[in-house]
């Protein structure tokens, strides 16, 4: 009866069985390492865009930037060539 269980047709079959299972584990954690990866990449991606869109936001409220002065002379309480102190 062992002889008839343990013959070399069933030993071939189990370790190629064997082997299937242990080359679809290492695919699968290969998987969920890339899978980890992207997610990764993506957060990264998403923070430098956010990063990116504060920056441009700063540099359009930069660009539109009026000082005081400017202010002043533009509302016609300083004239062209004259000296302004302004204390802040």
């Amino acid at each position: 009866m062992l002889k008839k269980i343990f013959n070399f047709r069933n030993l071939i079959f189990l370790i190629i069985m064997i082997a299937l299972c242990v080359i679809i584990v290492k695919q699968q954690t290969t998987l969920n390492n890339k899978v980890d990866e992207y997610k990764a990449a993506v957060a990264e991606s998403e923070a430098i865009a956010g990063e990116r869109e504060d920056f441009e936001t700063g540099k359009a409220v930069g660009n539109t930037y009026t000082s005081d002065e400017d202010l002043a002379r533009g509302a016609g309480y300083v004239y062209n060539g004259e000296i302004v102190f302004d204390y802040d």
